[in-house]
């Protein structure tokens, strides 16, 4: 299933301001988090068994390859690894993939489960704060979402989950 914002004028004002976001709701280790679903993102089914394994285990969140008929190997992480989310010895099975294309590479992000996309509007939404931005070295979220009185809902930016250093080594196959 191919997500993508097509900007209609349902969520563009007279001024031509976006009013509105769509957020696709997911989830890892057990937490929910919101990503922008106008990122040109895919949702596949997916098995971890299909994974080839990776050549460097130790690259963090790395889980393996994944063979694509039409583009040979996409590297796939698993996200709740990379954003060192406890998951704990019973962890849920990853089911779903978000494929996307970043800084010109196709990756992939394993995740437990997707919901529907979500219309939020923009003042439903809340900058993460200064302080926050300044403990981390590479904060993974760019705002939260009050999806409820009881839920919040941070939205990630995968420019900044994935350590670029890192993830730019990567061979385009398993080595």
């Amino acid at each position: 299933m191919a997500l993508h914002n097509q900007k209609t004028e349902h969520n563009l004002t007279a001024q031509g301001k976006v009013t509105y976001l769509e957020i696709l709701v997911v989830r890892l280790a057990g937490q929910w988090f919101g990503v922008r679903s106008d990122q040109n993102l895919r949702l596949l089914h997916f098995a971890e068994s299909r994974l080839s394994p990776a050549s460097n285990p130790a690259l963090t969140g790395l889980a393996g390859f994944l063979g694509e008929l039409d583009r040979g190997q996409l590297p796939c992480f698993d996200l709740a690894a990379l954003l060192e989310l406890p998951t704990g010895l019973a962890r849920a099975p990853l089911k779903q993939l978000i494929r996307l294309t970043l800084n010109g590479r196709n990756l992939g992000f394993a995740i437990e489960e997707a919901q529907e996309i979500q219309r939020v509007a923009l003042t439903d939404l809340k900058q993460i704060p200064p302080v926050i931005k300044i403990l981390r070295s590479r904060p993974a979220a760019w705002a939260v979402w009050l999806r409820s009185p009881e839920q919040l809902i941070p939205l990630l930016d995968f420019s900044a989950v994935l350590d670029n250093s890192a993830w730019k080594s990567i061979q385009l196959g398993p080595g």
